[in-house]
């Protein structure tokens, strides 16, 4: 592919049916048959693919939930985790009032929020006293709603404690952002889908949906993966690659799309920064040096090489989690194999990871002011492990509470996590309060509404946070917290929205689903810029992040710098060749392993055949 594909080839000129065309079918009328007096739009948080809903209610009490077809990502389709979401809220294994513990191995007793929170602010004055500053860590898991997210950080600042969150940004999705990360109905625009780790067929259903309607229309899907996959029954081509292994593939490839001449150098020297570094580092890993590390044979690197430089353009899925340590380098080499495909900037090319690249989300820009305050053993725990289908067993929070003095569980649900806490906080569920709903493949930021109360004394977790935030004689900055306890929080989120540049042009005005068209905004959105569709785009905001049509994000700057140098893809054929052992008798995999939106357990027989 050279840059004289200038028309992308795309559209009713390809012989593929016209990417902006509906399939027939892909709009799903929703109605529910059961009786119901109210329906209120809402989204769904329970995985990255931020699927909108309809839920029927009747005399308040939830009836029924069925997808949105009015929404842009799901178009009516729901998985059943989110048909059934409704069960949660309902379920008897709510815990409903606040508990206190005496010993480790007693019976829990129900107290009062007073008794409880009056006990979690002592000890943590207590420790931080005797053991100094961060002997007392906030813990939190997966798919924790933004309010309290940010609170917890906040307080944590405040107060002086360690704060620990398995969900920060990471460099794989954020990078996966400035390699103009498309929305999935862009996707369909790609001629090649390359998935990388990635299953979202047993991830996120819904999304899904749009790289099956890709493969109908006549797009290229290669798996590349360690295990087999639900993503691999529906591709076009799969490649058994050894854990590990995935960047130096990725490398390979690189390679033998520049032994053909037919990458688009123009691109590749106006757009990468480190243009030279990157080209010596795919010299370093040759189709034949790659074989013996992943598994992948020559020949079917340069086959697949072929697939990627005849088809424009090529869109790159990745996974971070299941790729592991390697995350990072291996999205730089998804990265450099795409500028050297030309596939960057352009309708239906980039590079996505699943789960969307996390935005900055700031806890308060004036807290940088605010002391650090040193570091200690931690002797104390509290721990908000998020939703409890979106998370596997909490055994990371098992691990965190090992050796600690005072644990602190905030969780709906009576289960392992509470078993030995010294308190337990009972708290609200996702459809029980409002909020922003950050965190998706699709880019968007979308806003959940709260479609019932709490039950008993369940309390959302920005609550929680605020109102302990009081007992420590810091609640003053959290000025969203009314007279009475409850939270302002379209007040909160638009404080928090409004403390990092790329979402300051955001408000809960501007993402209701009940005011606003479904879909929410695509960030990034600066502050003062117009939030509108743009042409071709069915969700407002930035559609591509930036486009080759107009220009770099920053002005006169390349954008794209790969970060891989010869040293690096010497290092990383060193590594996977290393644990090239096809003595191993299986490869266990759990998606998404500690914050598994559907945990599972495959074991593949480690057969030398499957990997020729």
């Amino acid at each position: 592919m050279n840059s004289s594909s200038a028309t992308w080839g795309i559209g009713s000129s390809t012989g593929f049916p016209d990417p902006d065309v509906m399939l027939p079918g892909a709009e799903k009328r929703q109605e529910s048959v059961r009786p119901h007096d109210r329906v209120v739009r809402t989204t769904c948080t329970l995985c990255p693919a931020g699927c909108g809903m309809k839920i029927m209610l009747l005399d308040g009490r939830i009836v029924d939930i069925w997808g949105d077809e009015a929404h842009p990502l799901n178009k009516g389709s729901l998985c059943a985790l989110g048909s059934a979401a409704g069960q949660l809220v309902q379920s008897p294994g709510r815990i409903l009032h606040p508990r206190l513990r005496e010993r480790r191995d007693g019976a829990c007793r129900e107290t009062s929020w007073e008794e409880a929170l009056d006990l979690v602010a002592g000890k943590i004055r207590t420790l931080t006293r005797q053991r100094g500053p961060g002997s007392v860590v906030i813990g939190q898991g997966g798919r924790v709603g933004f309010g309290s997210l940010l609170s917890a950080r906040r307080l944590a600042r405040l107060a002086g404690l360690a704060y620990a969150d398995r969900e920060e940004s990471d460099p794989a999705r954020l990078l996966s952002l400035y390699a103009a990360a498309p929305p999935p109905p862009e996707w369909v625009k790609a001629r090649v889908i390359l998935l990388v780790g990635a299953d979202p067929a047993s991830t996120e259903v819904v999304t899904m949906g749009w790289i099956v309607d890709a493969r109908l229309r006549g797009t290229a899907v290669v798996v590349l993966d360690s295990r087999p996959t639900q993503t691999g029954a529906k591709a076009t081509r799969v490649l058994p690659v050894r854990p590990g292994a995935w960047g130096v593939l990725l490398v390979a490839l690189a390679n033998a799309v520049l032994d053909t001449n037919r990458d688009d150098a123009e691109f590749l020297r106006e757009a990468v920064v480190d243009a030279d570094s990157w080209l010596a580092a795919c010299g370093v890993v040759t189709p034949e040096a790659a074989a013996a590390a992943t598994g992948v044979g020559a020949s079917t690197i340069r086959e697949v090489a072929a697939i990627l430089r005849d088809a424009f353009p090529a869109l790159v899925i990745v996974d971070h989690r299941p790729l592991g340590a390697g995350a990072e380098r291996t999205a730089r080499a998804a990265l450099g194999l795409l500028s050297l495909l030309g596939s960057l900037g352009v309708p239906g090319g980039g590079l996505v990871c699943l789960g969307g690249p996390a935005p900055p989300v700031c806890s308060g820009a004036e807290l940088q002011a605010e002391p650090t305050r040193g570091d200690s053993r931690p002797a104390a725990l509290i721990w908000e492990p998020g939703d409890p289908v979106s998370v596997a067993d909490g055994q990371w929070g098992a691990v965190l509470a090992q050796g600690m003095e005072f644990v602190v569980a905030l969780t709906a649900f009576s289960d392992p996590r509470s078993c030995s806490a010294d308190v337990v906080l009972p708290t609200g569920l996702w459809l029980e309060y409002p909020g922003v709903v950050h965190r998706g493949t699709a880019r968007a930021f979308q806003w959940h509404s709260e479609i019932a109360p709490p039950p008993g004394e369940a309390r959302p977790g920005a609550w929680i946070w605020a109102a302990l935030a009081d007992w420590l004689e810091v609640g003053q900055r959290f000025p969203w917290r009314r007279a009475d306890g409850t939270i302002d929080y379209g007040t909160m989120s638009d404080f928090f929205l409004s403390q990092e540049p790329s979402t300051a042009g955001l408000s809960r005005a501007l993402l209701d689903p009940e005011m606003n068209p479904p879909g929410g905004v695509l960030w990034p959105v600066d502050r003062g810029s117009p939030i509108g569709l743009e042409p071709g785009a069915t969700i407002r905001g930035a559609w591509r992040p930036w486009d080759r049509g107009r220009g770099w994000p920053r002005q006169g700057e390349r954008p794209i710098e790969i970060g891989l140098t010869p040293e690096d893809a010497r290092a990383m054929l060193a590594r996977a060749s290393v644990t090239a052992d096809t003595s191993l008798p299986s490869v266990v995999s759990v998606d998404r392993d500690f914050g598994g939106y559907r945990p599972t357990a495959d074991a593949w027989p480690w057969i030398a055949g499957l990997l020729g």
